[in-house]
């Protein structure tokens, strides 16, 4: 799942460096280079996602680049946060579900080599990742919304 934030990209003249920072998130990272600090900011703005969302609370919508103040100084870019990247990286660990499937579906997904655990897991972060970029819903309808009018 990728998310992408704004962040505010500031020059630290008094320590020769580079300041990013993530409002929607609270994070702010610093370090000597603009490419190191900004390789910092995904990195802890990353863990703190992961850390809210392994613990079920949720994580705030980004703010839409044209709503964020403008700087006097730096300039605004967008980070790319992929958590999925990011909890192979720390070695999360999966939970392990079991599912229950109509007979003919079953037959379907073995004649088609469909992973069940693949198929899963990228339907629920399609149903995640609606929640912050409504706009890309495949069906013009959110999906979360189609299943429920099914059950």
């Amino acid at each position: 799942m990728k998310l992408i934030y704004p962040a505010y990209v500031v020059r630290n003249e008094d320590r020769e460096g580079y300041i990013v920072t993530v409002p929607d998130i609270d994070c702010m990272t610093e370090a000597e280079t603009l490419s190191d600090a900004i390789t910092h900011s995904i990195e802890t703005a990353s863990d703190i996602l992961f850390k809210e969302l392994e613990s079920g609370n949720p994580i705030p919508r980004p703010t839409p680049i044209e709503d964020m103040p403008s700087v006097s100084e730096g300039f605004i870019t967008m980070l790319m946060l992929d958590i999925n990247a990011y909890a192979a990286k720390i070695g999360a660990s999966v939970v392990k579900k079991s599912l229950s499937v109509p007979r003919w579906l079953n037959s379907f997904a073995e004649s088609h080599k469909i992973d069940y655990s693949e198929l899963v897991q990228n339907v629920l972060t399609l149903l995640f990742e609606e929640q912050f970029y409504p706009e890309t819903t495949l069906t013009g309808k959110p999906l979360l919304q189609i299943h429920q009018q099914r059950h």
